[in-house]
């Protein structure tokens, strides 16, 4: 395969950077205002830490699938970014817990 290197000036790079990792940012903050159960356990972490925590994973996601896939905007990539931001909004409201 042979493949062909495109340079982007900055302000390019920017709103690509923007653009990729902006799915991410919303469905971290959307996400942390969420709690799986009505238990009066307190969080493991407060708002932001909760947001920051889904963002960076959410990041990390998105970041993955372009390495995995060589592009971005695949949807598995966005379907694995909502599973894996959910899943660490479980861990940190304590999920596992039982309401009585």
């Amino acid at each position: 395969m042979h493949y062909k290197i495109m340079w982007m000036d900055m302000l390019t790079l920017t709103l690509y950077i923007v653009n990729l990792l902006s799915p991410a940012l919303f469905i971290g903050l959307f996400v942390s205002f969420f709690k799986f159960n009505s238990t009066l356990q307190k969080p493991l972490l407060g708002l932001l830490g909760r947001f920051l925590i889904n963002f960076l994973v959410g990041s990390a996601v998105l970041l993955g699938g372009i390495i995995m896939t060589g592009e971005d905007g695949k949807m598995y990539t966005y379907a694995t970014l909502v599973v894996c931001v959910a899943a660490t909004q479980w861990v940190l409201v304590k999920g596992w817990i039982k309401s009585d």
